[in-house]
């Protein structure tokens, strides 16, 4: 009888761990992904104070307060493609939760700010041979330049 009682309990007790090593496994999974959303609000809390920061230059220079600087620039776009960069990372392991089926909090906001910074001219040296070209006589102004596409555009439709 008594051998009987503790083969039971071994499989009982056999049973129990399986169940404990899935559930330790899919409770690990999950706090890494709650680790990973508090990474991604202090990401994305990261580049909105880099863009208080640069929107201030940009008031300061418009102010005239302080003088505006190539080498200021420079700088500034080194701190958003090196966010970029991090960021970049961070939504490859947000891609790998989402297809275990989490959902993962931030991943749009962190998305919605990447594409931003994306988008952004991040080459002060390409924007300051354009400009100085111009500066030059070489090229046209912008504005000039939309307004020839557009002509041309409706031109074509006609």
């Amino acid at each position: 009888m008594a051998a009987q009682t503790y083969s039971s309990l071994q499989g009982q007790f056999r049973l129990y761990e399986e169940q404990v090593e899935s559930w330790k496994r899919e409770h690990e999974e999950a706090m890494c992904c709650r680790d990973l959303e508090d990474a991604i609000a202090f990401l994305v809390m990261c580049v909105e104070r880099l863009d208080r920061r640069s929107e201030e230059w940009a008031r300061e220079i418009e102010a005239g307060t302080v003088e505006f600087s190539w080498d200021h620039s420079e700088e500034t776009a080194g701190w958003y493609r090196r966010w970029l960069d991090v960021a970049a990372a961070f939504l490859k392991a947000i891609g790998v939760y989402e297809t275990q089926s989490y959902e993962v909090v931030g991943a749009a906001g962190l998305r919605k700010k990447y594409q931003e910074v994306f988008l952004m001219c991040l080459d002060p040296g390409k924007a300051r041979e354009a400009i100085e070209s111009l500066e030059r006589g070489h090229g046209i102004p912008a504005d000039r330049a939309m307004n020839e596409l557009r002509d041309r555009l409706r031109s074509e439709r006609a």
